[in-house]
């Protein structure tokens, strides 16, 4: 509901296992109506981080790292920490 007023919509692949999700991490960079992509705790291969780092539109990671992308990840230490104060 965000990003419609913006002309965005949210897609979602739903995949079920490592190898379907890495499937579609190397078919998304084709995807030419594609404005941005958010990977969810799927660690990247070398090859896959290149060829998303590559791709015409921005990548962030969530719950895993890669080192030529941005990501954002919970530190579950400062998470227990203010959850037990």
């Amino acid at each position: 509901s965000r990003l419609q007023p913006h002309g965005f919509e949210v897609v979602l692949f739903n995949v079920d296992s490592p190898d379907s999700a890495r499937n579609r991490i190397m078919e998304v960079p084709r995807h030419p109506l594609l404005d941005g992509l958010i990977v969810i705790s799927l660690p990247l291969k070398a090859d896959e981080g290149a060829r998303l780092t590559a791709a015409r539109f921005p990548t962030v990671l969530v719950d895993t790292v890669h080192p030529a992308l941005p990501s954002v990840r919970i530190d579950d230490r400062e998470g227990g920490r203010l959850a037990t104060n």
